[in-house]
């Protein structure tokens, strides 16, 4: 069995409780924020936060009404409240944003953005008909380098890009967030974890026009991030690990999720020589779908991008407990000098129609302009509804596929340099 590391409720009462509770409050129209949905506020609510902050922290009120802004900074212990039916809408001019995001914090300690109230992107403005992007914010919220965040119960509609990139960050709150970006906007990733632990994200809705949630590790470790009780829909990965990981990432849970329409549902793209270690994805229903043409509900792949770049390794995941509706198959191989290790999939129920010829499929990368290797195999064209290539240990028990499929028939495995127990 696998050791997976939980962060305790302890822990996280303790981040509920343990934001600044100053009882201060900066209304931002006093000074001099205007909701006529057209005057463009920086400069207004960026003296509320100020204010706040030069007074030890505390509230910076959004009231009712819809407020246009460009580019906002924090700064420790500043709680931003959007009241219901308020409505913060990044400006539509680029020149707004001078260092790239809408909401910047940076460095800080005890910070939070919650309420009832809505974070409007005006994405639209970002990219043309075709969804082409133009210059843009990105990412939309940036957290970097920060401890003990709270982001609670708001809306954040249309963002141009990336909607929260939490970098370097540590002790994370996400909570009862309704995310909604367009289909096919680039690159709108819903939440990003680049080098940070201790993340707990729960009861949001997700739906993306890319990567749902998406872990990656640049230059430290990303460990204790639990995902529970979540909606996903995603044009690309509902919960994703990589790319761009040549550190590690580990003792992660996703539990109790609902994920809809997604090309990935569960991916672990490992392309930079990394490490992944105890994921756990446990009680998770899934249905494949969207506009692309393959699709996987669980897709584990080792590659490289640089021909003498290094093989990274994958070992102790763990899938308990799917329902999986899907066209497509699933996708796990490691490669021959590069084995998963420690590959759990128990309990998982497969529904398979209006089936994929799977013999046409060329595995996905991550970027189609990477070259493919002499020394890296590709087995998803496969004819099985499970492929399975180059992994030690591996654990299967009650798989149930119910096979619909009717033109094109599978079988149930496809198993190459497999060691089972």
């Amino acid at each position: 069995m696998q050791k997976i590391k939980v962060l305790s409720v302890f822990t996280f009462l303790f981040l509920l409780t343990s934001f600044c509770n100053a009882n201060t409050v900066y209304d931002i129209t006093y000074y001099g924020a205007i909701a006529d949905a057209k005057t463009t506020n920086t400069i207004a609510i960026q003296k509320a936060i100020d204010a706040c902050n030069a007074n030890g922290g505390g509230t910076v009120l959004i009231p009712k009404g819809t407020f246009i802004s460009g580019q906002l900074s924090l700064h420790s212990n500043i709680h931003i409240l959007l009241q219901a039916d308020a409505v913060l809408k990044g400006s539509k001019n680029i020149f707004d944003y001078p260092n790239g995001s809408f909401i910047i914090a940076k460095g800080c300690t005890n910070i939070q953005i919650t309420g009832l109230g809505t974070i409007n992107g005006s994405g639209e403005a970002f990219y043309d008909a075709n969804y082409q992007p133009l210059a843009r914010p990105q990412p939309f919220i940036l957290i970097d380098s920060c401890r003990f965040i709270k982001l609670q119960d708001f809306k954040i509609i249309n963002s141009p890009s990336h909607g929260f990139r939490i970098l370097n960050s540590s002790e994370v709150l996400v909570n009862g967030i309704y995310m909604n970006f367009a289909e096919r906007s680039p690159n709108t990733d819903g939440i990003d974890i680049v080098d940070t632990k201790n993340v707990y994200i729960s009861n949001c809705t997700l739906i993306t026009g890319d990567d749902a949630i998406c872990l990656k590790s640049h230059n430290s470790k990303v460990e204790n991030v639990t995902v529970t009780n979540c909606f996903i829909q995603s044009d690309d990965a509902g919960i994703k690990l990589g790319t761009g990981s040549t550190d590690t990432i580990q003792h992660c849970i996703f539990s109790n999720i609902i994920i809809r329409n997604t090309r990935f549902a569960l991916a672990l793209f490992m392309q930079e020589g990394g490490v992944y270690r105890f994921i756990n994805f446990n009680g998770i229903n899934i249905q494949n779908g969207g506009r692309q043409r393959n699709v996987y509900p669980i897709y584990i792949d080792v590659d490289k991008k640089l021909e003498t770049g290094k093989l990274g390794l994958i070992e102790h995941i763990n899938f308990s407990n799917l329902q999986i509706d899907t066209r497509g198959n699933i996708l796990i191989a490691g490669q021959p000098t590069a084995p998963l290790r420690y590959i759990t999939l128990n309990n998982i129920s497969m529904l398979t129609e209006n089936c994929d010829d799977v013999t046409t499929y060329k595995k996905p990368r991550g970027n189609k302009k990477l070259p493919v290797f002499a020394d890296t195999k590709d087995y998803s064209n496969k004819k099985a509804h499970i492929t399975l290539a180059h992994i030690k240990n591996l654990y299967l028990s009650n798989i149930n596929i119910i096979d619909k499929c009717t033109s094109i028939k599978r079988d149930k495995y496809f198993k190459l340099d497999v060691s089972e127990n």
